[in-house]
């Protein structure tokens, strides 16, 4: 038996408009900030997008995925399967390389209205420096070691008075 004394609450509806805003906010500063590497959304002409996802494009997807999440940046991948891949699809959709090309590049960023904008900056900042790093060229030279057979990387031609110094990334 339902409790006619219990006052109705407020629709959720009401508060749609301010959501849409702050998530067009977040969307802005997404668009300003990330560095020109990545494939930001496109808005159609005289279209107002309410943003649910904010979803890139990038070829180094896994790449950047673990290193926003070595940062606490939780991303995620929507939808890792292309439609033209799906069993259910495949009498109605034909094969498409640009399909499939696209499922793995895609990744969507956070993106929700109670996202503080010095998260946004901070994800933005982090994106950036991904690739700032990525695009730094060394002068590497593999050079086969005696020990247990393996390959070293070292920077050469340094302008110092020092042995040579090795480096081995992980991303």
């Amino acid at each position: 038996k339902l409790k006619q004394d219990n006052k109705p609450k407020l629709p959720t509806l009401i508060f749609l408009y301010e959501w849409n805003e702050k998530r067009r906010n977040i969307v802005n500063i997404y668009n300003n900030k990330l560095n020109e590497n990545i494939i930001k959304p496109l808005v159609i002409d005289d279209v107002i997008p309410v943003y649910h996802l904010y979803v890139i494009q990038i070829n180094e997807r896994s790449d950047l995925q673990e290193y926003l999440k070595s940062y606490n940046v939780e991303t995620i991948i929507h939808y890792p399967i292309c439609i033209c891949e799906l069993k259910s699809y495949k009498n109605i959709v034909d094969p498409n390389d640009i399909c499939v090309e696209l499922s793995q590049k895609i990744l969507s960023l956070p993106l929700y209205p109670d996202l503080e904008i010095n998260k946004v900056n901070y994800i933005c900042d982090l994106i950036n420096n991904f690739y700032n790093f990525r695009n730094t060229i060394f002068n590497f030279k593999q050079i086969k070691t005696p020990n247990k057979g393996g390959i070293l990387n070292c920077i050469n031609d340094l302008e110092f008075d020092t042995k040579r110094i090795f480096l081995v990334l992980s991303l």
